[in-house]
């Protein structure tokens, strides 16, 4: 009741709301004292997904020490794939529905490209018995490589289970 309160005087309890984000610190609504300290960023140490100190979801976690994107749905596949020509190992936590949208993106000439096409990568794809549904390739008599990996260099390996 009003500790360390500068701007009331009177026993009344600090009145907060909760947006229930660990990054984000609760402070009184009437005097901003911080009544739970922000977490630096969300955990999630038994990788299902969910913060483990507020309901946060994850698209993917990103674990620098082994170099991979441990990946929950079709957002943190496609950020995968965007970094997999650095040679980023993917590993699946689920299953990914990927919806026609994600697909494909208009170029600059206003024609649908894949997404999906020229993942090339040395990297390990470890599916983890999960699956990626949905996915559509483009094809074109042009280009000599076709599939989710259209090439995997050196060192790369696919593991489905």
């Amino acid at each position: 009741e009003n500790e360390n309160c500068n701007v009331n005087n009177e026993k009344i309890n600090h009145t907060h709301e909760d947006d229930n984000d660990c990054t984000t610190s609760v402070n009184c609504l009437v005097c901003d004292l911080v009544l739970v300290e922000a977490k630096e960023k969300h955990e999630d140490q038994n990788l299902d997904g969910i913060c483990d100190n507020c309901e946060y979801k994850f698209d993917y976690i990103f674990d620098e020490t082994t170099n991979t994107y441990f990946v929950f749905n079709e957002i943190g596949l496609y950020e995968w794939k965007n970094n997999s020509w650095k040679g980023v190992n993917l590993t699946l936590l689920r299953d990914i529905e990927l919806p026609k949208e994600m697909n494909f993106d208009l170029d600059s000439d206003g024609i649908k490209d894949s997404n999906w096409q020229g993942v090339r990568t040395s990297c390990t794809i470890e599916g983890n018995g999960y699956s990626i549904k949905g996915l559509i390739i483009k094809s074109t008599l042009e280009q000599d490589f076709q599939g989710f990996i259209t090439r995997l260099d050196e060192g790369g390996k696919i593991k489905p289970d």
